[in-house]
């Protein structure tokens, strides 16, 4: 707006003659140009963003184009508008999101909650159209048309189990849990990735059920080697995993479990691979 007022006022300025009136021109021009820029100042104007918060990591904020490392399923989002001078304005807000490319949901709240389950890559998009003193905004085409997307993936899903852990103590393998769960990182670089539903059990030898839990992410969620407030003898002991991943995998994994307490991390040996 600005350079076509700029435009003008230098075909005047050029062309005519009349000093005074140059500077009733200038002064015109100058005018229109602080006016429009008052009112832009006051329009309607989205500024949008997202909370994530995984549960079992620190939630974290994005902006619209903002790089986002892929996720874990299950993802929780609260994607927000986030209007400001839109007092006595209607506002109407579409959100739609695409999972590879295809549209699945449209919402038209001002902001958008939603949990992804499922593995993929997702765009965002928000739109709305402002209507206020009979003036109509639509965003974000009126405003250059850009700000307004978010990308995220959420990656496909991984879980293993090591075949042996070493309950003593000594702050390393001392939970039976997916490998790559360590005490200080929610996954580690082979942890368990899109797990959205997950049960495990521990049996001794003649079948007795010792420990069951449903957490894979947690490493003090995993058994630690006790059973009626003892540690359990060394030997072999019976896990069984059900387990649901966000790309629709299925993992039921039966194997066999040695206990060894006596095992100590002089090797180089990462959590949960003794």
């Amino acid at each position: 707006m600005w350079a076509v007022f700029f435009i003008i006022w230098y075909f005047f300025y050029t062309f005519v003659a009349v000093k005074s009136l140059r500077i009733y021109i200038t002064a015109f021009f100058l005018t229109l140009i602080t006016l429009s820029a008052w009112s832009a100042a006051d329009d309607p104007i989205l500024e949008p963003y997202v909370e994530y918060s995984p549960a079992r990591e620190d939630p974290f904020e994005k902006q619209p184009g903002d790089e986002v490392e892929p996720q874990n399923a299950p993802l929780n989002a609260l994607f927000h508008a986030n209007p400001s001078n839109v007092e006595g304005a209607k506002c109407r807000y579409m959100w739609t999101v695409l999972k590879n490319n295809t549209e699945f949901l449209m919402r038209d709240d001002e902001n958008l909650g939603y949990t992804f389950m499922e593995s993929g890559i997702y765009t965002i998009i928000l739109k709305a159209t402002i209507v206020r003193d009979g003036i109509v905004y639509n965003w974000p085409d009126d405003y250059g048309g850009s700000g307004n997307v978010f990308l995220l993936t959420i990656t496909e899903s991984h879980l293993e189990f090591p075949n042996a852990f070493s309950p003593n103590g000594d702050g390393t393998n001392d939970y039976l849990q997916a490998k790559g769960t360590a005490p200080t990182t929610s996954s580690g670089g082979n942890g368990p990735k899109g797990i959205v539903d997950f049960e495990a059990v521990v049996f001794n030898r003649w079948g007795q059920k010792l420990y069951s839990w449903t957490d894979c992410y947690t490493y003090e969620a995993g058994w630690d080697g006790t059973y009626g407030g003892k540690t359990v003898k060394d030997g072999v002991y019976f896990l069984r995993v059900k387990a649901k991943g966000a790309d629709g995998v299925e993992y039921n994994i039966k194997k066999a479990i040695n206990v060894l307490t006596g095992y100590t991390e002089n090797h180089d040996n990462s959590a949960g691979n003794p």
